[in-house]
């Protein structure tokens, strides 16, 4: 029997929360193993310094000893910004030396503004690694502009995958529960979001506002309790997946006031629900989010526009549903985990043909 090829996936472990590590799940759990071997290394991980430092070592370890032994054909970097496209980066370099193709798959947020903001000799290693990459995959359309405009080249748009569920959520039920799936902090809007909250909690009898993530959650307490709205505010901190269906499937709307994000997989996961989804218009999110049909879009740092388009939302119980069905057929469209799982794969077919060409007319693969 032919084996099948081998790809290399680089990118945050298990022990890492976040959007990039739940991609990397899905994948992993999809018909995309069955037309590769993936052989997953990671290189970054949650929690201290050292333990960072430690994961990031063992990480490059393990990635030259797979390169040197010759057992990956292709190595797939999952790479957000800042830190995380730096130690991409490092493998990228490794891969070039090792004359294996690399595919990067952008994922964070704020990459064009990073890449914008580096020093002129880290835009040109930005630069280098992106135009050497055998594919760059981004997640949007309005993605790909940005960052093919960077790496002089064009990129692969593939959104992020989610699983359909046979559940829908019922944005009519009542008492309404709005819910948001995030670190806490002002990078997502938490305070925003307490604010928007306690300036329509007194319309909705019993609604409550629930905030799952990780992150510090002591400023989120003590505005809620200083605003008087601590006794409905939840913090169950970060769910794993089987309480974060059961959160989605019990939601009335569900919302991510972000100040940057990529394509976040939080608000896939609620639309995959059926549940209607107020957004900031950051990131590849207005090209899913279509204000009005999909879903609503309200200004970045707008505590008042976000309580109006909140109340819009829970006052129209037929209108939500009917937004909330809109944005799930989209999203089963577009992100179902199989048809993302395909798209993937063919990208990395067409990098090893592409390898196997170069190879054959003794050329460095790019």
């Amino acid at each position: 029997m032919t084996r099948r090829p081998r790809v290399l996936v680089v990118g945050p472990g298990e022990r890492s929360a976040g959007g990039v590590r739940s991609v990397m799940t899905a994948l992993a759990g999809s018909r995309l193993a069955e037309r590769y071997e993936l052989l997953e290394v990671q290189t970054h991980r949650d929690g201290s310094a050292p333990a960072k430092a430690w994961t990031a070592l063992r990480g490059f370890a393990a990635v030259a000893a797979i390169l040197v032994c010759r057992r990956a054909d292709l190595v797939y970097l999952h790479s957000a910004s800042g830190a995380s496209f730096w130690r991409k980066a490092i493998v990228a370099a490794m891969a070039t030396a090792a004359r294996r193709p690399y595919v990067l798959h952008v994922h964070g947020g704020g990459f064009i503004d990073f890449a914008a903001g580096s020093p002129r000799a880290g835009r040109a290693v930005i630069r280098a690694v992106l135009r050497r990459a055998a594919a760059v995959v981004v997640l949007t359309p309005t993605w790909a502009r940005g960052v093919g405009a960077i790496a002089g080249r064009p990129t692969d748009v593939i959104p992020n995958p989610v699983t359909i569920p046979a559940r829908l959520a019922d944005p009519a039920a009542r008492p309404a529960r709005i819910l948001t799936l995030a670190r806490l902090g002002p990078a997502k809007g938490s305070e925003v979001l307490v604010r928007a909250f306690a300036a329509i909690r007194g319309r909705h009898e019993g609604a409550v506002l629930v905030l799952a993530g990780d992150g510090d959650p002591r400023a989120v307490r003590a505005l809620a309790g200083a605003l008087g709205v601590a006794a409905s505010v939840h913090l169950p901190g970060w769910v794993d997946p089987q309480a974060r269906d059961g959160l989605l499937a019990g939601g009335t709307v569900f919302t991510l006031p972000s100040r940057t994000e990529g394509l976040p997989m939080g608000m896939l996961e609620a639309m995959a629900h059926g549940l209607p989804v107020v957004m900031t218009p950051v990131g590849g999110v207005p090209d899913v989010v279509r204000d009005g049909e999909t879903g609503r879009l309200v200004p970045v740092d707008d505590a008042p526009a976000l309580a109006a388009a909140l109340d819009a939302v829970l006052s129209d119980p037929a209108g939500a549903r009917e937004m909330g069905l809109a944005g799930r057929a989209l999203v089963d469209d577009t992100c179902r985990l199989d048809r993302v799982a395909d798209r993937v794969g063919d990208v990395i077919e067409r990098c090893l043909r592409a390898s196997r060409a170069n190879a054959g007319r003794g050329t460095t693969p790019r």
